[in-house]
């Protein structure tokens, strides 16, 4: 083994890189020395000290930090002798709080990395960089960054705001992305004067079972609407449109009342079998109408 040590030392370009190595060798050698695969053992880990030697310029520069950022935890993961010898041998310890960090912090520089190639990605760098002023923990901004980049790619997102409804449509997939969302959408409008907004919560737009036979039923009930205009619309016209729209029964719109209508600045929620559905914008006059018959 000391021929391999003495061998191995002379492709390190620092004298302290090539000490240490013979160090974690020796040391390794007193804990392993019946493993009848020591030097194979020992050589698995050369590359290790290799990477260091090629890093660093100093024995000083090495720390819990800069380890982190050299290897990241994967690679230290497959390097947990090294790890063990650098914390008894040098005092260097990565704790677990530190591997989560990493970890995190190697998600979000994906998510950003990705997001550059795209037409979103300066939105999403400069939701980015308005985060790191916040002193959030790295979990919270990964979770944030990665909803912005999700709903961002979803949209198709470039240098102006969604349109109406596709916020929505995004919720109505993703509900459990909420909260994480609503920074985003608040950076927006400050930022860029965007006119955005989240929708009510737990509201959402139901999916249409079959869509082209809603359509064809959707066309015939808005076309006896325009022949009589909105305000002088029938109230069983105005139920079947919005059942068929919102892919409900029609004794579930019959059997509402005014307090199950809620109109706000983000639009039209009916409150309905617990749970709440968004209308679409282009479904807000029928609903105004039904309103004002309830009321």
């Amino acid at each position: 083994m000391d021929r391999e040590v003495t061998l191995t030392s002379a492709i390190f370009r620092h004298e302290w890189a090539a000490t240490l190595w013979g160090r974690f060798s020796l040391w390794l050698y007193s804990s392993h020395r019946a493993n009848p695969n020591l030097l194979g053992l020992i050589r698995s880990h050369q590359i290790y000290f290799e990477r260091i030697d090629a890093a660093f310029s100093s024995v000083l520069d090495l720390t819990d930090q800069s380890l982190l950022r050299l290897f990241g935890v994967t690679v230290l993961r497959t390097h947990l002798l090294p790890t063990r010898f650098m914390n008894e041998q040098l005092g260097i310890e990565i704790s677990d709080e530190d591997k989560l960090d990493a970890v995190e912090r190697s998600r979000i520089e994906e998510v950003i990395l990705a997001s550059k190639r795209e037409s979103w990605g300066w939105i999403v760098q400069a939701y980015l960089a308005e985060l790191d002023k916040k002193g959030l923990s790295l979990r919270s901004i990964r979770m944030y960054i990665s909803t912005a980049n999700q709903f961002a790619k979803s949209v198709r997102l470039e240098r102006q705001a969604w349109t109406t409804g596709q916020i929505e449509r995004f919720l109505a997939s993703w509900p459990a992305r909420r909260n994480n969302l609503s920074g985003f959408v608040s950076f927006c409008r400050q930022s860029q004067k965007w006119d955005v907004t989240l929708p009510a919560k737990g509201a959402v737009i139901a999916p249409v079972r079959n869509p082209l036979a809603v359509v064809s039923k959707l066309t015939k009930l808005i076309a006896k609407v325009d022949v009589m205009g909105i305000e002088q619309a029938d109230k069983k016209v105005l139920e079947k449109i919005l059942a068929a729209a919102l892919g409900i029964p029609v004794r579930m719109v019959k059997a509402m009342s005014i307090d199950q209508i809620n109109i706000e600045e983000t639009g039209i929620v009916f409150s309905l079998a617990e749970k709440e559905v968004l209308l679409p914008p282009e479904l807000e006059p029928y609903g105004r109408r039904l309103a004002s018959y309830l009321a």
